[in-house]
């Protein structure tokens, strides 16, 4: 290996450019050198060209010719494209498209009965006490903080010691501080996969609304507070529409400014007095009716009787212990209003007064229900035939139609509406544009390809080689450049694997499918022939295509189109399957066939040849070296002689100048 040149003072003595002879002398082992590294600069070159080519045909056949390929044309879809449009006038009732499995023909819906819908619930009054709406002291509404609105709400919430307030919507369970805005809390619910709900504020009804985002007859909608009694507040539970005692003081029988529960129910001051009846509290121990003068009322199927000696307590404690009702029923001595929820957050059950009873009446309670979720409903005539279609959702694909409802046809002022109908049929622009596409890539592909193979170097460009470090001394980036594009000319003339692929390439265009009768030279995809002139040579294997001719063959058999490019054969034999392989099978083929017999071995034997090349560069530097160490050798003895003699002339020289003196 070549050694690090020493620091070295020659040509002191004798006068003589050491430096410049040496070099000189050597002149014929550099040149031997700088060959062997033009050799494996040309390597190196044809390396990263291999490298090239395999980075443009992956990247080709990533794109057209894989299912993941972001123009991939390589699939039935590409030449079965349908549309589907409207016929006659658009009343923007139905949105049809069409996938490739729709069969053509013109389809009629002769009526749209209903949307799908998910669970909801709208507040059951005012949110405010004026109804004029929610906003803050800025009249902000959205952007206002739930802290500065919670006196606005006719029903206030509250925060618990933490300044929160919480709730829960299906599954998942909300919690804000005072200084998160209304838009914040809607936001948050509204974009929770889990809750999978919405809930929204309509400033002009003063109403919220909570709806489940599964829409379809099975939708469901729990939801209930944990702290602070947001939803409460928000009508969106079953709580008192108004102050229910007298002045809206508080219920009291005016002994005592404790909570009431524990008052009876006849001294209990109802802004509508409560009304008693006769009713029945169970049997005695002989069995007789215990009838006294009470109330009753009804939750859902669960029956219940209080005598008007019972505590408001009493009664509060008795329907929140039964299962049956499944309820939770309070009164807010401060807010003098009642209020009831299911206990799980499930739809209320309906509740009402019995027996005469104006119990339910008295507490001002509306009934605040969830409405459960409906089914899109439409009629389709098929075959002369009205067919009756369900479905949860108002988007829903069947037989390859997407169908989208966007509102009813059939109501109660137009129970015979005009039926919607529409048309499938094929449209093949998609597909030749598609085709277009993939002809435009394929022929640049093969026209880089086909250029490496054929371009060749003139007499005057045969003087030109690759540049050596020192070849580079002084010339600009630029200069560089043009004489290493010159020196790369004819790097792959002739080459054996990228001349059989292209060959192959070129067969594959005038081959036929088995069991189509077509070739892609048949529908428009033929190579360019002598007739186009002095650029035939240039566009060698690049495909000609006419349009004309494609579109004619999609018109007239698209299946048969379709097989021909995109059949893939099962056969064992090796002849059969590769006439049954559509076009884009050969080319794919075409390219494995490359890489496994022609590039993986070129990159191999390149690999190998570099490495000997290299070595033998170095080997011939280290006998530069020796060389250069020997002639340094024998001119340093040169020189050491000179000084020699030198000093003998000096030395004669004075003595005879001495004697002369004499």
């Amino acid at each position: 290996m070549a050694a690090i040149s020493p620091l070295r003072f020659t040509g002191m003595s004798s006068g003589i450019d050491t430096d410049a002879i040496i070099k000189s002398m050597l002149q014929i082992q550099q040149l031997k050198v700088d060959r062997e590294i033009r050799s494996r600069i040309n390597l190196e070159w044809k390396q990263t060209g291999l490298t090239q080519i395999n980075t443009d045909i992956t990247d080709f056949r990533n794109t057209f010719l894989s299912v993941l390929g972001s123009k991939n044309v390589f699939s039935s879809a590409t030449f079965n494209t349908k549309t589907a449009s409207i016929l006659g006038t658009d009343s923007g009732a139905l949105t049809v498209t069409a996938g490739a499995e729709a069969v053509s023909g013109v389809y009629t819906v002769k009526s749209i009965n209903s949307l799908a819908s998910g669970a909801n619930v709208t507040s059951n009054s005012t949110v405010t006490a004026d109804g004029k709406g929610l906003a803050d002291a800025s009249g902000k509404v959205l952007g206002a903080k739930l802290g500065d609105l919670q006196g606005k709400f006719a029903s206030s919430f509250s925060f618990d010691a933490n300044n929160k307030l919480s709730f829960k919507i299906n599954d998942k369970t909300f919690e804000f501080s005072k200084d998160d805005t209304l838009g914040t809390l809607i936001n948050t619910v509204n974009a929770d996969a889990t809750a999978n709900a919405t809930i929204s504020y309509d400033g002009l009804t003063d109403r919220f609304k909570l709806e489940s985002k599964t829409t379809g007859s099975a939708s469901t909608l729990k939801f209930s507070d944990v702290s602070g009694d947001f939803l409460r507040s928000a009508r969106l539970t079953s709580t008192s529409s108004k102050k229910v005692s007298i002045g809206g003081a508080g219920l009291s029988d005016g002994t005592s400014f404790n909570p009431p529960y524990d008052v009876a129910l006849k001294d209990l001051k109802f802004a509508t007095e409560l009304e008693f009846k006769p009713v029945t509290l169970g049997v005695d121990d002989d069995d007789y009716p215990i009838i006294e003068q009470g109330i009753s009322f009804k939750i859902g199927n669960k029956e219940f009787a209080f005598s008007m000696d019972d505590s408001l307590w009493e009664v509060l404690a008795t329907v929140n212990a039964s299962s049956e009702a499944n309820v939770k029923f309070s009164y807010d001595v401060a807010d003098d209003r009642f209020n009831i929820t299911s206990q799980d957050g499930s739809p209320l059950a309906l509740f009402e007064d019995t027996n005469g009873s104006n119990f339910f009446a008295a507490t001002e309670l509306p009934q605040s229900t969830v409405k459960g979720g409906t089914s899109a409903q439409l009629t389709l005539t098929i075959d002369g035939n009205d067919v009756d279609v369900e479905r949860d959702s108002n988007t829903f694909t069947a037989n390859g139609i997407t169908y989208k409802l966007n509102a009813v046809t059939k109501t109660d002022e137009v129970p015979n509406p005009t039926p919607i109908r529409f048309e499938v049929k094929q449209d093949v622009q998609p597909t030749i544009d598609k085709i277009k596409e993939f002809v435009t890539a394929y022929n640049s592909l093969v026209e880089k390809l086909t250029k490496l193979v054929t371009e060749t170097k003139t007499t005057q460009q045969r003087k030109v080689t690759a540049l050596t470090d020192a070849d580079k001394e002084g010339m600009s980036e630029e200069e560089i450049k043009l004489v290493e594009d010159v020196a790369k000319i004819g790097l792959f003339h002739n080459d054996a694997g990228l001349s059989s692929m292209l060959s192959s390439l070129r067969n594959a265009l005038y081959e036929k499918i088995e069991g189509t009768g077509l070739s892609p030279a048949d529908i428009g995809l033929g190579t360019y022939g002598y007739a186009s002139g002095s650029s035939w040579r240039e566009k060698s294997g690049q495909i000609d295509l006419d349009v004309d001719k494609l579109k004619a063959a999609l018109e007239k058999d698209p299946d048969a189109v379709t097989r021909m490019f995109t059949s893939v054969s099962t056969a064992t034999d090796k002849a059969t399957k590769y006439k049954e392989t559509g076009f884009f099978s050969k080319i794919t083929e075409s390219f494995a066939n490359y890489e496994s017999n022609y590039r993986k071995d070129a990159v191999s034997r390149l690999t190998t040849q570099l490495s000997s090349q290299i070595q033998r560069v170095l080997d011939l530097e280290d006998k530069i070296q020796e060389r250069s160490e020997r002639y340094y050798k024998q001119f340093a003895a040169m020189e050491t002689m000179i000084t020699k003699l030198q000093s003998q002339q000096s030395s004669l020289a004075g003595l005879i100048g001495g004697s002369t003196a004499q």
